[in-house]
């Protein structure tokens, strides 16, 4: 019975002659699963090498791999799928080059729910020239800087989240791409769980060591608890530490206070604010915008801010009473700082905050 929601392909880069090798060299294969289903589906993966002599080696020493499947597409590489103890060696011996030749290499999983249900096998095929592949040196995973653990954040004061790392130690002689990841932490779930089982928020690579994440860009729900950790890979995509290839995990809360955020002047005005004023600063001298509310009850407002609006012209000053939905420019320091964040965004930005009267 064959499971149609779920599809598989295999693709190979440069596999070593040595099997041995691959789990030290994870990116030498790579299987790409899609799971059509809007659950999470367990499947066990079963790998065979064969010539045209018949099979080469296979992971039947452990009766084939276990792979959870989040909704949506799922990646495996060689550590997980065929590696260490796994291999079960048949026409060579462990740490013994293939020789050279044709090979095959196929995928195949099986889905369990009560009936076993097979999935089309994946496969593909290298010319071995039976040579082994230099080792990526062992490297020292990256430590997690900012968000500390445990670190609470008001995510509507800072407005943007900082979140900052070391690079892999030694440093490559190639370019290291980190993938920072960040997860929701659900009650009675352990970190390790949040990343292990969950599908991630953020999931973005990033060529350097910080990454700054626009709460209007990826939203965290409020009071929200959160991991986040750092994959990093070498430039061919490959990972660098071993299974399952991440650094520690660092947990942080969301804390988001938006009465913390508007006022009401004597004169019946409302203002909202961007960002919290530093101590002793006047709201009028933070970056503000103001205007008269409508002389109905229990009405919501909505403040759209977008990059015309940081383009505009508009005075420093306006005349009361202001219409319904007006912006006003307190402090040109803090717009500058707002274009710059914009303009990094690489796409119109829209920052939106609801509040009632």
């Amino acid at each position: 019975m064959q499971a149609q929601y779920i599809e598989a392909s295999l693709s190979l880069r440069s596999p070593s002659a040595n099997l041995s090798e691959w789990q030290y060299r994870p990116g030498m294969m790579r299987l790409n699963v899609l799971n059509r289903a809007q659950s999470i589906q367990i499947v066990t993966a079963f790998v065979e090498i064969s010539d045209a002599e018949g099979p080469v080696a296979n992971n039947g020493a452990a009766a084939g791999q276990l792979l959870e499947l989040a909704p949506g597409n799922n990646v495996f590489y060689a550590d997980r799928l065929f590696a260490g103890e796994s291999i079960n060696f048949i026409q060579v011996l462990p740490g013994q080059p293939l020789p050279e030749g044709e090979y095959q290499i196929c995928v195949s999983l099986e889905l369990v729910d009560g009936l076993v249900q097979e999935i089309s096998p994946a496969c593909a095929t290298w010319q071995c020239d039976g040579k082994s592949r230099p080792m990526l040196a062992p490297y020292a995973a990256p430590t997690l800087i900012g968000p500390k653990d445990g670190a609470v954040i008001t995510q509507d004061a800072d407005r943007r989240i900082a979140f900052a790392w070391t690079p892999v130690w030694p440093i490559p002689d190639f370019r290291v791409n980190y993938v920072l990841l960040v997860y929701p932490l659900a009650e009675g779930q352990t970190p390790f769980e949040a990343v292990m089982g969950g599908q991630p928020l953020v999931e973005t690579v990033v060529p350097g060591s910080v990454w700054k994440l626009w709460p209007s860009k990826v939203p965290l729900p409020e009071n929200g608890t959160y991991v986040w950790t750092i994959r990093p890979l070498s430039n061919l995509g490959e990972p660098l530490l071993p299974f399952p290839g991440i650094s520690s995990i660092f947990t942080f809360t969301i804390d988001y206070e938006p009465t913390k955020r508007i006022k009401k002047h004597a004169d019946g005005r409302m203002q909202i604010q961007l960002a919290d004023p530093p101590p002793g600063a006047a709201w009028e001298q933070f970056e503000a915008f103001c205007w008269e509310p409508l002389p109905q009850q229990g009405l919501h407002y909505q403040l759209h801010l977008t990059q015309s609006v940081c383009d505009s012209i508009i005075p420093d000053t306006l005349p009361y009473p202001f219409a319904p939905m007006i912006g006003r420019r307190t402090h040109q320091d803090s717009v500058n700082e707002l274009k710059r964040d914009i303009a990094q965004l690489e796409e119109e930005i829209r920052v939106w905050h609801t509040f009632g009267q």
